[in-house]
């Protein structure tokens, strides 16, 4: 989330309802969250720094605080302070809020709350009236400040001009007065506006860089109306929440290339931290079900290595058998033990040299190859038959991988993790607390035809054998992939509702990113599922395929119920 001057600017505009209130407490959420509780609504602060960001709520309620030397501090001093007044550093992202407090004795002491937004930098700092450092979240020495207590606070150097006072000639001025990179010079002399916002606006609004920098007067123009929008855009308090493929972000101009909501700017602000949140605790999930999925497969890869290096050592059984029986053949003119004979192969009339143990006979070396064929022949058919179940558990597994690698939510990872219970992949919790019940299956509903896909193996075999004989199956051709349903009901399906189920196979597939994917569909009726094979496997007979590719149809709009 880009979090600039401007973003600060509407957020901070939104705080004057709690302006002449009291702060009825502070409360501190792990290491870097402060909130501020006021009658009329609270204010969070995020040094986190990823996450650094101000956002006001009406309502909220953080439950239990963490404690910590500088939360003691803060309660101290402010906890029942009056919030006088709330001013933005210039249009940087940095915030004072003034308050005023009565002793016991009836005489009145000044505090400053800064707050100061930069990423890794950011900090909280408390200052007395006289500007007195009292207290900072993060003392700091730096060659302009020192935030340490006792010393004056002194807020960073900012040039340039307001974004709220921008004109057309202050602009153009600034374009053809600076030599360097243009989106440099913006930044250092337009207030409020980040490196990454200046970058989109020239990505959305499709403006060239070399054009500015070359003084082009059209390209000058075309920049000054995107400043003029942005000016407008900062009279109210909605910015847009743009939602992108892997997050969400906060844009004071829609982006077309995305789905785009309008939203006032706190909430827009709580609907990014929640999306990065739910998507950071997701990839957290998925991260350590691989982990533990991805041991289980490497011990199956590696165990298949070695069976195919047994069975290469063996595989000339055959071999064995055909000396023994040339010797057999030929032991009425050998007598002597030796180390060589060479015999002619009546198969091919070719002369062969056999190699012999000279501590035998060569009846004994016979019976020695006899043994040994037989031996080999026993233990080709053991090592087929184990590679044969070792590629089966292998093939479930990297179908799981599949699985896991699909799931977008909570549900998604309670029923990959129900499975992986189900085949001893991962320990049950011994804790008796009553399990959750697990979901069901996805359900898609498209011009009043419902589809189930399975969100794991499981629930793939559950749909089969609870489907009708004539409701259709799909899945993805040869590829690991969902099971897909569609629910006939005594109707007859047209073509478009095959090429949704298609689809909807093809986009919960290891291809979902292909153009062009292959699904086999039939009627449930054709399906089998042998004795042994893993949860998910199937047989079928009298299918079709169909060629599809997902993102050319509507299935990508079509919201799960």
């Amino acid at each position: 989330m880009t979090f600039d001057g401007v973003i600060l600017y509407k957020v901070s505009k939104t705080m004057t309802k709690i302006q002449n209130e009291s702060l009825r407490q502070v409360y501190q959420k792990d290491r870097w969250n402060f909130f501020f509780k006021f009658r009329s609504g609270m204010f969070q602060i995020s040094l986190h720094p990823e996450w650094t960001f101000l956002v006001f709520r009406e309502r909220f309620t953080p439950g239990t605080s963490d404690s910590s030397k500088f939360l003691q501090f803060l309660r101290s001093r402010l906890t029942g302070a009056v919030l006088r007044s709330i001013e933005q550093h210039g249009m940087d992202r940095i915030l004072s809020l003034d308050f005023e407090k009565k002793t016991p004795f009836g005489e009145k002491e000044a505090y400053r709350l800064i707050v100061e937004l930069m990423g890794p930098n950011s900090n909280i700092i408390v200052t007395g009236a006289s500007g007195i450092i009292l207290q900072s979240f993060k003392p700091r020495v730096t060659k302009n400040r020192t935030l340490l207590p006792g010393a004056r606070y002194i807020f960073p150097d900012k040039n340039g001009v307001l974004i709220t006072d921008l004109t057309k000639e202050s602009l153009e001025s600034l374009i053809k007065n600076y030599s360097g990179n243009i989106e440099t010079a913006i930044i250092k002399n337009i207030q409020g506006i980040s490196k990454k916002t200046i970058r989109k606006i020239f990505e959305l609004f499709e403006l060239n860089p070399g054009e500015l920098e070359s003084r082009n007067g059209s390209a000058i123009i075309s920049l000054w109306k995107v400043f003029e929008t942005l000016k407008k855009e900062l009279e109210n308090e909605d910015v847009y929440v743009i939602h992108r493929d892997d997050s969400s972000e906060i844009s004071l101009l829609p982006d077309k290339r995305y789905p785009c909501e309008k939203e006032s700017v706190n909430t827009a602000i709580m609907m990014v931290i929640e999306s990065s949140r739910l998507h950071r605790e997701i990839e957290s999930k998925r991260a350590l079900l691989l982990k533990k999925l991805q041991k289980e497969i490497g011990k199956l890869e590696k165990l298949r290595d070695k069976l195919l290096r047994e069975k290469s050592q063996v595989e000339d059984y055959e071999d064995y058998r055909r000396r023994a029986e040339l010797l057999t053949a030929n032991l009425y003119r050998l007598n002597e033990k030796r180390e060589t004979v060479v015999l002619e192969d009546w198969n091919t009339g070719e002369e062969i040299e056999i190699k012999l143990d000279s501590r035998f006979t060569p009846a004994q070396n016979a019976q020695s190859f006899f043994k040994y064929y037989e031996k080999a022949k026993r233990k080709i058919k053991q090592v087929e038959k184990r590679l044969d179940e070792l590629e089966k558990k292998l093939g479930y597994f990297l179908d799981l991988k599949e699985i896991l690698l699909l799931a977008e939510d909570e549900k998604d990872f309670d029923a990959v993790k129900e499975e992986m219970v189900h085949t001893g992949l991962i320990k049950e919790s011994r804790k008796r607390n009553k399990k959750p019940p697990i979901s069901g299956p996805r359900i898609f509903n498209i011009n009043g035809w419902t589809y189930l896909i399975g969100r794991n193996n499981l629930q793939n075999d559950l749909l089969r054998k609870q489907a009708a004989r004539n409701d259709i199956w799909f899945h993805a051709r040869n590829i690991p992939g969902a099971h897909v349903i569609l629910k006939v009901s005594g109707r007859k399906p047209s073509e478009r509702e095959y090429l949704y189920g298609a689809a909807l196979a093809a986009r919960f597939s290891k291809a979902r990113y292909s153009k062009k994917v292959e699904v086999d569909y039939t009627e449930v009726k054709n399906l089998w599922k042998p004795k042994g094979f893993a949860p998910g496997r199937v047989l079928y007979r009298d299918f079709k395929t169909i060629t599809v590719d997902p993102e050319t149809l509507d299935v990508g709009e079509v919201k799960e119920e």
